[in-house]
């Protein structure tokens, strides 16, 4: 059995050996069946030889090979369903894909994210500004979405493969050399 398939885009592709079965099942949470029945059987015959000399009567035998194959195939399926019960919404971080090139800015392919229906993003003040200290706003960007930058040009919010450092305490500085020992760094702590 073959069948040609045409996309949209034009492009021809062939479909062979399909089996089609239809059936309704009831079963309980984690209770298998077993589905059989889907059997195919196939023959196969070719020939191969010398051209003219194989078409020969009797003498044509000695000029040419025959080929009988047959095959059969079933094709055997174990189900099990799984019952997820009271299943709970994921994260909206984790719902959202994010699509585009490395260089396109925004959300989904370069637009702005969109928020799916019945999730709802906490909006929580920093904890800084909890304790009373002084915030910077987000960061705006003057960039349109969409438009196309290297990634090193684009601002860490935009690129989320950026690599932040993590916050912590300075790492100490080495100046040159001290003046009472010359040759031996010194160790400098940064004001904090």
């Amino acid at each position: 059995m073959v069948k040609e398939i045409r996309s949209t885009s034009g492009t021809l592709t062939y479909q062979i050996g399909t089996r089609n079965a239809g059936t309704v099942l009831r079963l309980k949470d984690g209770e298998t069946q077993v589905l059989a029945g889907l059997i195919s059987d196939e023959e196969r015959s070719s020939s191969s030889g010398i051209p003219g000399l194989s078409e020969i009567p009797i003498l044509g035998r000695l000029f040419s090979t025959q080929r009988d194959e047959r095959t059969k195939t079933e094709i055997v399926l174990l189900i099990t369903p799984h019952i997820l019960r009271h299943a709970q919404a994921q994260q909206p971080a984790l719902t959202e894909f994010r699509g585009g090139t490395e260089n396109a800015i925004g959300g989904s392919g370069g637009f702005a994210p969109i928020p799916l229906p019945g999730l709802v993003r906490p909006q929580s003040a920093p904890s800084s500004a909890i304790q009373g200290e002084n915030t910077a706003p987000p960061y705006q960007s003057d960039i349109t979405p969409g438009t196309n930058l290297p990634p090193s040009t684009m601002p860490p919010d935009a690129n989320p493969d950026a690599i932040r450092p993590a916050p912590g305490p300075a790492e100490p500085e080495t100046a040159p050399e001290d003046e009472q020992n010359p040759g031996s760094p010194s160790t400098v702590f940064p004001a904090q």
